[in-house]
């Protein structure tokens, strides 16, 4: 046999060779049968309660739910604390809160917290006041996050004055807005800030502050100042001395959410060109007279704290 012909017929012994090695598709093995995919998870149902609590307070156009719900006593257990709650009764949810979505700092208000928004951003710090920062405030420690709406619970604010947690979340329009859970020394309620929009599901009739009938209404005057003071019945009043007046609201105060004031105090909040004034007073009346004790904050008048000021019809 030629040279060539060697050559052809080794190139196609190889070639066929090669064929078979590579082979058509029925020389393959077939594929190990790949099980069917998992069915899709069914979405985690919320309570009842805490959709109607969200429900609520979209259609009040709010980014999220807020109640005070009263104060930890040292010792008490969470639970024992919300059972004992009378919103319980109407927001079951809150029976079923645990220390995963619980954020503690010191003090002993307690507040319950709802987005409005499952799948809301929500962070929890905790907020420093005192020298470094002028007193006026600054983001601590981030103690909570979550991305999906969940509802926590906020222990804090050992002061009346000085809260100590920062909440930051997102709104229902996507923007990002922060502010402190804290009571208005004024009313006792939720201080509401302007952003972002807070949906009040409090029930008060346990705290101790508000409005009461009071003895002394009406237009009074002082010789000692000299001033005037003068209470109207909506809660506003003014006072007037040496060509300043300042007007404002007074508040009796009944209670205190931390012990901090005395009962039966009026808490005066007034405002003039000059200086502003936020103290306490005790009043009393007798007969046509009352008498003006400055018991805490501004007094009426500089070099008149925790003095007796005499006033009449």
């Amino acid at each position: 046999m030629k040279p060539r012909s060697l050559i052809s017929l080794s190139l196609s012994l190889l070639l066929a060779l090669g064929l078979t090695a590579c082979g058509g598709e029925e020389s393959q093995p077939a594929p190990d049968p790949q099980p069917d995919p998992a069915p899709a998870s069914e979405p985690v149902q919320e309570a009842p309660s805490l959709s109607q609590l969200r429900e609520e307070a979209q259609n009040a156009g709010a980014d999220a739910a807020i109640a005070f719900l009263g104060s930890l006593s040292q010792g008490e257990a969470m639970s024992d604390f919300l059972s004992g709650s009378s919103l319980v009764k109407d927001y079951p949810f809150l029976a079923d809160m645990d220390e995963a979505h619980t954020v503690r700092a010191a003090g002993s208000e307690v507040y319950c917290l709802v987005p409005v928004r499952t799948d809301a951003p929500l962070t929890v710090q905790a907020f420093v006041i005192d020298e470094s920062n002028q007193y006026l405030g600054e983001a601590g420690e981030t103690l909570y996050e979550s991305q999906t709406g969940e509802p926590v619970l906020l222990v804090c604010n050992i002061s009346d004055i000085m809260p100590n947690l920062l909440v930051t979340l997102t709104g229902a329009d996507g923007r990002t807005c922060s502010f402190n859970p804290f009571l208005s020394l004024c009313s006792g309620q939720v201080d509401l800030p302007a952003e972002p929009v807070l949906y009040d599901f409090s029930r008060y009739d346990s705290v101790g502050y508000g409005e009461t009938q009071a003895d002394f209404l009406g237009t009074w005057t002082s010789a000692d100042l000299p001033g005037q003071l003068s209470f109207a019945e909506d809660g506003t009043m003014t006072f007037s001395s040496g060509g300043e007046t300042l007007s404002g609201t007074f508040y009796i105060i009944s209670d205190s959410a931390t012990g901090s004031y005395r009962p039966g105090d009026v808490l005066f909040e007034l405002t003039g060109d000059a200086r502003s004034i936020w103290g306490t007073f005790a009043i009393q009346r007798e007969g046509e007279a009352i008498t003006v004790t400055h018991t805490a904050g501004d007094p009426l008048l500089p070099g008149w704290e925790n003095a007796d000021v005499s006033f009449t019809r």
